[in-house]
C-alpha cells in the first residue's frame, strides 16, 4: 500500500453480502503498537491509513530484517461483528486476492487469516503511489496526454485480466490503481482494492455462465465514477468497470470530469446530458472507446482489444513510445513537482504507531484459519 492520502472522493457504503447501509465504520478498529510482532513473523512498522476496512499498517518479515533485501509489507486488519450483522470485507478481499496471485497487475498475497478469532489479518506486498496521488500532485492536477493513455493502457490490462478470472472490480478509480515500490516494478500498474468486487460467473448444469441481473443491484461505488447504469440500480456488470475507467482517463486528460462539484442525488442526470462532450478536448480516438462502451449491455463481453487500440492508435498519431518516462518518472514533465510532494509528505504525514504495550505480548496471539 502507499502512504496515507487525503482523496477527495465520496465513498459508498459497501457490503460483500449485499446488504446495503452495514459498514466495518461502527465496530471499533484494531489496535496495534509500533514494534508488536504479528504472527511472529511480521514486526509493525506505522500506520498507513484507515478506512471502512479497518486500518493498513506497513510491516517486516522478522525473518528478512537483517538480509540485503529485506521483505516490507501491508498489512490489513478488521473488526469482525460477532453479531455477524457487519460484512468481512478483509475476507472477501483476501478470497479474490488469492485467484489472482499468478497476475503481474495485482499484489502478492503473504497471509490471510484470524488473530485472537476476533480480527481478520491480510498481509499482502507492497505497491508506491496510487494513480490519485500522482495527479493531483502534478501542475494542473493534471497528467500530460502522453502519460495519461499509456498509463491506462496498463490499467485496462488489469481490468482485463481481472474479468478473465470471473470478477468485476465495481470500484475502478484512480486511487485503486498503483505503480510498482521498487526499482524493478516500477513501472508495472497495480489494481487494488477487492471489497467491492464479485464473481459475475456462477455454475450452471456443470458449465460458467454469467449470473443473471437482479432486478434492482446495490448501488456500490465511488460517486464520481460510477456508470449511469449504476446510478439507476442496474447490475454492475464488465462495461460498468470500463465505464469507470474511462472517466478516470479524462479526469487524467482534463484534470477533472465534467460533474466533478454535482451533488450525488444529480449526478446520474449530470452524467448523461454530459455524455456528448465528455471527450471534448480529448484526443479523437477515444470516441470509438465511448462508442463501444454505448453498444454493450450487462451481459456482453468487451471487446478489450479494440479499447486498447483506440489507446494505442493515439500513441501511433502523436508520436508517443510506450517505453517514455512518466511525468513523475527522471525525463518526465512533473518530475520535480511531485518529488518535491513526496519528500514533504515522508517528513509530515506518515502516522506514528503508539509504543508497544507490554501487556500484548506474542503469547496473546492466536491464528485461525479463516
Amino acid at each position: 500500500m502507499s502512504s496515507t492520502e487525503e482523496v477527495d472522493e465520496t465513498e459508498t457504503t459497501y457490503n460483500s453480502s449485499e446488504i446495503e447501509d452495514s459498514s466495518t465504520e461502527s465496530l471499533p478498529k484494531p489496535v496495534f503498537y509500533k514494534d508488536e510482532i504479528i504472527f511472529n513473523k511480521y514486526r509493525v512498522l506505522q500506520e498507513l491509513g484507515k478506512g471502512g476496512c479497518g486500518i493498513v499498517l506497513s510491516v517486516i518479515d522478522i525473518d528478512t530484517e537483517d538480509s540485503e533485501k529485506p521483505l516490507f509489507a501491508a498489512m490489513k486488519a478488521e473488526t469482525i461483528d460477532p453479531a455477524g450483522k457487519i460484512s468481512q470485507t478483509v475476507k472477501g478481499e483476501a478470497f479474490v486476492l488469492r485467484r489472482l496471485q499468478n497476475c503481474k497487475n495485482f499484489c502478492k498475497l503473504y497471509l490471510s487469516c484470524r488473530l485472537d478469532n476476533t480480527i481478520n489479518v491480510m498481509v499482502m506486498s507492497l505497491v508506491g503511489k496510487s494513480l490519485s496521488w500522482l495527479r493531483r500532485n502534478t501542475k494542473y492536477q493534471r497528467f500530460t496526454t502522453s502519460t495519461a493513455i499509456r498509463i491506462t493502457l496498463k490499467c485496462l490490462e488489469a481490468i482485463k485480466e481481472l474479468h478473465k478470472r470471473g470478477f468485476i472490480h465495481r470500484d475502478v478509480k484512480a486511487s485503486n490503481f498503483a505503480m510498482g515500490a521498487y526499482e524493478e516494478d516500477c513501472r508495472t500498474v497495480y489494481l487494488l482494492d477487492f471489497g467491492f468486487a464479485r464473481s459475475y460467473l456462477k455454475e450452471y448444469d456443470n458449465a460458467m455462465k454469467i449470473r443473471p441481473a437482479r432486478k434492482k443491484a446495490p448501488y456500490l461505488g465511488t460517486d464520481r465514477y460510477c456508470s449511469i447504469n449504476v446510478h439507476r440500480r442496474g447490475e454492475h456488470g464488465r462495461v460498468d468497470d470500463l465505464w469507470s475507467l474511462l472517466f478516470m482517463l479524462v479526469e487524467f486528460i482534463k484534470g477533472k470530469v465534467p460533474w466533478k462539484n454535482v451533488s450525488s442525488k444529480k449526478l446520474a442526470k449530470a452524467k448523461t446530458c454530459h455524455m456528448d462532450d465528455l471527450l471534448k478536448e480529448c484526443p479523437v480516438e477515444l470516441w470509438k472507446f465511448q462508442r463501444h462502451l454505448q453498444n454493450l449491455k450487462y451481459d456482453s463481453r468487451p471487446d478489450y482489444q479494440l479499447l486498447e487500440n483506440c489507446l494505442t492508435d493515439v500513441c501511433h498519431r502523436k508520436g508517443y513510445e510506450l517505453g517514455d518516462p512518466y511525468d513523475w518518472e527522471e525525463g518526465g514533465r512533473h518530475r520535480q513537482q511531485v518529488l518535491e510532494a513526496f519528500e514533504h509528505e515522508t517528513k509530515s504525514s506518515l502516522k506514528e504507531l503508539p509504543s508497544y504495550a507490554s501487556t500484548a505480548t506474542e503469547n496473546s496471539q492466536n491464528v485461525v484459519s479463516p
